[in-house]
């Protein structure tokens, strides 16, 4: 498989406008209403928006710092690894959130959240979309990046991006049908 850049950037651009729209509207909402659950299992919209600010702590200055250090040279074709469309698969939201398993070190464990972590939300969003106009300058296929399962264990540039954008989107889904949980239960 094989991806036009152009096509890459437009996907991904568009894909990350409405996840900064998405957290912005939860960003407004009361953070009371944002901390609730309809269950005890589930998590509620704010460690939802927690999970994402704890990964992005990880992803952000790893890939930030990758490309710092890494040549630049874009090409016009974009080519998954066979490891990135795997992660991408399974992460992307699919008409029934299927569970997965979290790690520890990505597991929100406050009882409460402010508004802080809707803003810092906001913030990595606006970075990651820096960061997808600043690797026009790379070769997608060419830069790995490490992920949170191990230093050892990298995905191409790309898959980076596609991942996290993705597992962004899931984690929205998630916390916007947690909402509506929660506001029909209030009703």
């Amino acid at each position: 498989m094989t991806i036009d850049t152009a096509e890459f950037y437009r996907q991904y651009e568009l894909l990350g406008k409405n996840l900064l729209g998405r957290i912005e509207r939860i960003s407004r909402e009361d953070s009371i209403i944002l901390n609730m659950k309809s269950a005890s299992d589930r998590w509620s919209p704010m460690e939802c928006i927690k999970h994402l600010n704890l990964c992005g702590e990880f992803y952000l200055p790893e890939t930030e710092n990758v490309l710092s250090k890494s040549p630049k040279g874009s090409h016009p074709i974009f080519k998954p690894g066979w490891l990135g469309n795997y992660f991408v698969e399974a992460i992307r939201p699919k008409a029934k959130l299927n569970k997965m398993k979290t790690f520890k070190a990505m597991t929100p464990n406050e009882i409460r959240f402010g508004k802080e972590c809707t803003d810092l939300a906001l913030v990595q969003m606006k970075r990651w979309l820096d960061l997808l106009e600043k690797s026009k300058e790379y070769n997608l296929s060419k830069i790995s990046v490490a992920t949170a399962l191990s230093p050892f264990i990298k995905m191409r540039l790309g898959d980076i991006i596609r991942f996290n954008f993705h597992h962004i989107e899931r984690h929205l889904v998630q916390a916007e049908n947690e909402w509506k949980a929660i506001e029909s239960e209030l009703v």
